[in-house]
């Protein structure tokens, strides 16, 4: 048995396990963790620019019609001390390229990060070449990192002299893991008063289910402080000034207004939840994310359909629903044949034997009947009474327009 007695940090411990074994125990089979349906604002990735020279390849580089791959390589050289007549200059096994990247919230100076490194000239293979050094900046035009390192392309083009060729994936693009030397951290400042969650894919009752799981959370790992109470018997005049002071306090005037505190979890819209950061946290944000990052959120996101007409891809989500309607569903099919006749001429005729196309056009209209689709309360029934038409995926996207349009079909349509 162990004795909490007065110790606070013993205290804090317990009910910040408690809190998350209760956490864990909540969680459904959709739950999803906090930090997978929020960010904290201000904590996000940025972007890397550079640009560089890949050098060693097998002739698979820039020609002479990409200048500026010949003149960084001029560059290049004359600071290595080499001087160099771009005039005469004929480099096969150079690419001009750009590198990209990202730099994650919180990467400190010496850790590495992957680089992706794409061709800006007419170089027809990265395959085998390794970068140059290449300083990467951010949009403040500051030097982040330094990109240097062989390339890995996953893919190959083999040339004939005659023209034919093969080409595996696609040879322009590499990528260098680890290729890139972190030199300078972007600075986040955590010394707040309040912390702001941004959802991923803002809802109105996702926020207010965030809010209430943190509000839970910070009532038993940061309860408010309770206020002290005197434990003297007040006699005498002081009994009727005690008695005074609760008559004062039970019947307030208009010259002391209630002021009540802010509260500690506020739902500003759909996508943003705003956390007073509690006294006990103050000047410990990262303590407080890890106690609540972890919470398990029932996240509810809108019905929709999404539909491609170009490829016929149609994908229901979970919610979807149908009311009873009756579908009648036909199709037109166009056969159009061509079958070449040789065309000979008559004996001793002056004429030639020809070949002459022969065009057979038929249509036909296939008519589907009536058919009584019932309503439907699961996703699984919606798809089960969709089959049942027998229709072809592309047909299905019609009959969801049409169904959409009678306001058959219960969920957003979503065309692409």
């Amino acid at each position: 048995m162990v004795c909490v007695g007065n110790n606070p940090r013993l205290r804090f411990v317990m009910a910040l396990a408690a809190a998350l074994a209760a956490s864990f125990n909540l969680a459904s089979a959709h739950a999803e963790r906090l930090k997978d349906v929020s960010a904290l604002e201000g904590v996000r990735a940025n972007k890397l620019l550079g640009y560089g020279l890949v050098v060693g390849l097998a002739g698979t580089g820039d020609d002479i019609n990409a200048s500026f791959s010949t003149q960084s390589t001029v560059t290049m050289l004359r600071r290595l001390g080499v001087h160099a007549n771009d005039q005469r200059l004929r480099l096969r096994n150079v690419a001009a390229v750009v590198v990209t990247t990202d730099l994650q919230p919180f990467t400190a100076p010496g850790n590495r990060i992957d680089v992706t490194v794409s061709s800006i000239g007419n170089a027809t293979s990265l395959e085998g070449g390794t970068l140059v050094m290449a300083p990467l900046k951010g949009p403040d035009m500051e030097t982040y990192a330094v990109a240097q390192g062989p390339l890995s392309v996953g893919g190959y083009r083999i040339a004939g002299s005659s023209g034919t060729r093969f080409q595996k994936n696609h040879t322009t693009v590499g990528r260098i893991p680890n290729g890139a030397l972190v030199e300078r951290a972007v600075p986040i400042d955590l010394s707040r008063e309040e912390i702001v969650l941004t959802l991923h894919s803002p809802d109105f009752t996702t926020a207010e289910r965030i809010a209430k799981a943190v509000r839970e959370t910070l009532d038993t790992i940061a309860p408010l402080p309770l206020p002290l109470l005197s434990t003297a018997s007040p006699t005498g005049a002081e009994e009727a000034t005690a008695g005074e002071a609760v008559a004062a306090v039970e019947t307030p005037t208009e010259a002391t207004p209630t002021i009540e505190a802010p509260p500690r979890v506020l739902v500003r819209d759909a996508g943003v939840v705003v956390i007073r950061v509690p006294d006990n946290f103050k000047g410990r944000v990262p303590a407080l994310m890890a106690a609540i990052e972890g919470l398990a959120i029932d996240s509810d996101m809108p019905t929709r359909v999404v539909v491609n007409e170009r490829t016929g891809t149609v994908v229901l989500g979970d919610g979807v629903r149908l009311m009873p309607v009756a579908i009648a569903h036909g199709g037109l099919s166009l056969e159009v044949r061509e079958m070449p006749m040789a065309s000979q001429p008559g004996p001793l005729a002056a004429g030639r034997t020809v070949v002459v196309p022969t065009t057979n056009v038929t249509a036909r209209e296939q008519g589907g009947p009536l058919r009584e689709v019932t309503a439907s309360a699961s996703l699984k029934d919606v798809v089960g009474a969709l089959n049942a038409l027998g229709v072809s995926p592309r047909d299905l996207v019609a009959i969801l327009q049409a169904l959409k349009a009678s306001g058959s079909l219960r969920a957003e349509l979503e065309i692409q």
